[in-house]
């Protein structure tokens, strides 16, 4: 059975699907994203709040590279589970993340926060 996740497409990039399907997340980009790679592993976003909204980004585990290469990437990620610390305005947030690499120097992020039961 595939269930069809909503995506919160904050970078306006408009073609990145996903759909769960037994324990994994599959991702695909449609035809109008011109990607090098989907690299897919566990993320760790970071913020903080102060003068301004501050964020970073960056894998803690990488479980796999997905190129390019003629077409465009459709890739797997394994669920896991998501830790969270916050604290006021600030906060870590630990999740199976997908970076997607597009040229000149514009990188996408996926986050899966995994449905709870």
């Amino acid at each position: 059975m595939t269930t069809e996740v909503r995506v919160v497409d904050r970078a306006g990039l408009g073609a990145v699907r996903c759909e769960l399907e037994g324990g994994k997340a599959r991702i695909g980009l449609g035809k109008n994203v011109n990607a090098r790679y989907v690299e897919t592993g566990y993320g760790m976003l970071f913020f903080t709040y102060g003068e301004g909204l501050s964020a970073s980004i960056k894998h803690l585990m990488v479980d796999g590279k997905t190129l390019a290469g003629v077409g465009h990437p459709n890739t797997t990620l394994t669920l896991r589970e998501s830790v969270a610390l916050v604290r006021y305005f600030n906060g870590v947030l630990c999740a199976p993340a997908a970076k997607i690499d597009i040229p000149c120097g514009r990188d996408v992020w996926l986050i899966l926060f995994t449905p709870m039961q």
